[in-house]
């Protein structure tokens, strides 16, 4: 959570093949006053990770927004199946 969102704490997490980079994905609402709970069309928001010197994972920063860019090489991708 943060001053403007609120995120119930489930989430799941995805790297890209190419990079390593790590985001993830997450439900949220915009924060409304008090302890909630909070109405209005909740979201699914995609934020990138970071990584402390020692590997561990620093605090996600909620953004607005579309999804961080991360464009993969072509040779990562493969032709769909047909």
């Amino acid at each position: 959570a943060d001053p403007t969102h609120q995120a119930p704490g489930h989430h799941g997490f995805a790297e890209t093949p190419a990079t390593h980079q790590g985001f993830t994905a997450y439900p949220r609402w915009e924060r409304g006053p008090g302890p909630g709970p909070y109405k209005g069309t909740r979201q699914v928001a995609i934020d990138a990770m970071r990584y402390a010197p020692d590997g561990r994972i620093l605090p996600i920063r909620m953004t607005d927004g579309p999804p961080p860019r991360s464009p993969l090489p072509a040779s990562t991708c493969k032709e769909p199946r047909r």
